[in-house]
């Protein structure tokens, strides 16, 4: 778009060129006059079009908004990092089914004296051992598989909020499409009272309608005008708060583009068996439902004794000349009889732990069918809204028209025509709504479905 002052400046005397300046003999000359009409609207017309192909108009997809808020938003790289240190902790489990091996170097200088004699001994040593779990009563194994569950709740976490994050910004641009097109239909009907404000003030002085209808009229224009600039201002917030989700920079003019695939609802069972399949919530409820179940057996383990294998071997330099080698092998079993009850109320308190998270994954699971079923309403009563918005719309702007028409023709008077005005703007302002509402059920039915994502049903590897 072109909005230099310079570059204004140059169209406004390139459209104020004329032969009829150069050549004053010829101003009553009808055909020299449309020559020159078209010429100037000619030259206009093609700097214009050079104009728009050299600097081309600023766009901005949703898609694009979707993608930057994704890769800068702080919450989701949060929970990008929380999934991959839980990742990290179940990895580090696989470790206690290896052995330990460690090595080891010892040196000492020994000084001792009496009264026959003073004398000094250093001797060295040098050892290397091995050591392996060989039964630890399944506790490595259930502490390994509830990392592993703990895990797969966090990549639920992660999912959610890039789902969240998704919707968020989605909805944002929706409501950036929604105001400006608020504010396009307060332009216009700014523009609708100022025309009839100047057909009123015709009138008036023509005597044909009172004061009193001009002054309505003007009225009707400065609401008009306060309802334009309130329209200005709300997409302005809101292009701003889309710029704070993204991390873009979006002028007042750029051009919002909606790149997504049209809205189309489905029948309510598809969207249960989607939520019950995908849902990030429900689903995370099972993992950590498993988790806390196999916390709970690897507390039960601690009943259980321990075996432990280990080999060895060492050179050592003794006291009184020459060295040795030593090399053993052996396996040690030991159970652990009493603890003070801290194993037994830990197994306990993992119990109670166990039965809280299914409780709350069963709930869970209720809430998101309730949510789901109350989302499926909105989106069939917003999709009807907007028919009838629709037609509402189209049923105002021929009332306004052949309202304007008549007032024009003095058989509908001022107010008529400001009602009509009014009811016109009104009917627009409930079809943006409309749409954003519906917009907005679409987004909820999304999230709560897991957002069609390219993964494994959990229901394959949970329940």
């Amino acid at each position: 778009m072109m909005n230099s002052p310079v570059s204004k400046k140059f169209v406004y005397k390139l459209i104020d060129f004329s032969p009829i300046k150069l050549y004053p003999q010829i101003l009553n000359t009808r055909f020299y006059i449309k020559v020159t009409l078209m010429v100037k609207f000619s030259f206009a017309a093609l700097f214009f079009l050079f104009s728009a192909a050299v600097y081309g108009e600023e766009t901005l997809l949703r898609s694009a908004v979707i993608d930057s808020a994704l890769e800068k938003n702080l919450a989701y790289r949060a929970a990008q990092e929380e999934s991959r240190s839980s990742y990290y902790r179940y990895m580090a489990s696989w470790g206690s089914y290896l052995p330990t091996v460690d090595l080891g170097y010892r040196y000492t200088d020994t000084n001792s004296s009496n009264a026959l004699n003073n004398a000094s001994q250093a001797r060295s040593s040098y050892t290397a051992e091995a050591n392996i779990n060989l039964f630890h009563g399944f506790r490595y194994y259930m502490n390994n598989r509830a990392l592993r569950s703990n895990y797969k709740g966090a990549l639920e976490d992660e999912l959610a909020v890039r789902l969240s994050t998704k919707m968020d910004t989605s909805l944002a641009f929706q409501n950036a499409l929604k105001s400006l097109y608020v504010l396009k239909t307060a332009a216009a009907s700014l523009e609708n009272a100022e025309l009839v404000l100047n057909e009123t003030k015709l009138r008036v002085k023509l005597g044909s309608i009172s004061n009193l209808d001009l002054y309505r009229a003007q009225a009707d224009r400065e609401k008009a005008y306060s309802d334009y600039l309130d329209a200005e201002l709300n997409h302005l917030n809101i292009l701003q708060e889309i710029s704070r989700l993204s991390g873009l920079s979006i002028s007042k003019d750029i051009k919002l583009v909606d790149d997504a695939p049209p809205f189309k609802l489905k029948q309510e069972a598809e969207y249960i068996e989607d939520a019950l399949k995908y849902n990030t919530a429900i689903a995370k409820g099972c993992y950590l439902s498993k988790a806390a179940d196999y916390t709970y057996n690897e507390n039960r383990g601690s009943f259980l004794p321990t075996v432990s294998a280990s080999a060895g071997t060492g050179w050592y330099e003794p006291e009184r000349g020459g060295d040795y080698n030593s090399n053993y092998i052996g396996v040690s079993a030991t159970w652990n009889i009493f603890s003070g009850f801290s194993d037994f109320y830990q197994t306990l308190s993992a119990s109670k732990t166990r039965n809280s998270t299914r409780l709350n994954a069963v709930n869970t699971r209720n809430d998101v069918m309730h949510n789901i079923t109350i989302a499926y309403r909105r989106a069939d009563v917003n999709d009807k809204k907007l028919k009838s918005s629709t037609a509402y719309v189209k049923a105002a702007d021929e009332a306004y028209k052949v309202t304007q028409e008549m007032f024009r023709l003095g058989r509908a008077p001022l107010k008529d025509v400001v009602d009509a005005r009014i009811s016109l703007q009104e009917a627009q302002s409930q079809l943006a709504d409309a749409e954003y509402q519906l917009a907005a059920s679409y987004e909820e039915l999304e999230y709560l479905t897991g957002g069609n994502s390219p993964r494994e049903s959990y229901t394959e590897s949970c329940e």
